[in-house]
């Protein structure tokens, strides 16, 4: 049920659809295909681009703007053509109400990827209940 919900989509390597600093416009769950999770740190000439990840087959992403009330924290770059499902925000959050333990497992996720990318950056932990969840 909850599936039947989602878009398919074939992402040209390159595409960016997720873009840090902005709201994910939804869900994506990678099909088949790669893409990598890139961070830009840094202000003017001492701005560098972390990569910070790479996703394949069963792996989703455009979850943590989602569930947690801010713009996206890293951008997410296809490596090749890659088919993906895609949940609409809009859709997201009325298959969320429905199905709250998508929204549970998704924050799950978003919880471990926030840490991860902090301690990858050396940054200071950040304790789940001080997260805002939505």
């Amino acid at each position: 049920q909850v599936l039947a919900a989602f878009d398919r989509r074939v992402l040209p390597a390159g595409e960016e659809p997720v873009t840090q600093g902005k709201p994910s416009p939804g869900l994506f769950l990678i099909v088949a295909g790669k893409a990598e999770v890139l961070r830009r740190e840094g202000k003017g000439k001492k701005e560098q681009v972390v990569r910070l990840a790479e996703l394949g087959p069963a792996d989703v992403f455009g979850e943590m703007s989602l569930v947690v009330e801010r713009p996206a924290t890293a951008t997410v770059r296809m490596v090749y053509d890659s088919a993906v499902l895609t949940l609409p925000r809009g859709r997201f959050l009325r298959v969320a109400e429905t199905h709250p333990e998508l929204l549970d497992e998704l924050r799950r996720v978003a919880r471990e990827r926030e840490e991860e990318t902090r301690s990858l950056l050396g940054q200071p932990s950040t304790a789940a209940d001080d997260l805002t969840i939505v």
